[in-house]
């Protein structure tokens, strides 16, 4: 997380404006990908965390899960979850905008 000084400086070079509320959300996003990753790590059986290196900083992460290690092939295999979870949304939201769709227009005949 980059303090406040850091941001502004950044945006200056940027030479956009800093968002002043974007530290404040951070800590709630990154809460909120953290239970996302610890669904997908249950519901395929594997463990994630632990120590990674992003550019050659080596950074502690919590573990999520407590199945074996990920493999290549879990690869795939949350391409597939990851696709059967949009498809699932999708057709949800599909069906919600059908359902809400009809209420609104039996509201309107109902109103006439």
């Amino acid at each position: 997380m980059l303090s406040s000084a850091a941001s502004a400086e950044s945006a200056f070079r940027s030479g956009c404006e800093p968002a002043p509320l974007a530290e404040s959300w951070l800590p709630y996003a990154l809460a909120f990908t953290l239970n996302i990753l610890a669904a997908f790590a249950g519901a395929l059986g594997i463990r994630l965390g632990g120590t990674n290196a992003y550019s050659g900083v080596a950074e502690e992460r919590p573990w999520l899960g407590d199945g074996r290690a990920p493999e290549p092939a879990d690869i795939a295999r949350a391409v597939r979850l990851c696709r059967a979870i949009t498809a699932a949304a999708a057709i949800g939201a599909a069906a919600a905008v059908m359902i809400t769709g009809r209420a609104a227009r039996a509201i309107g005949e109902e109103a006439r």
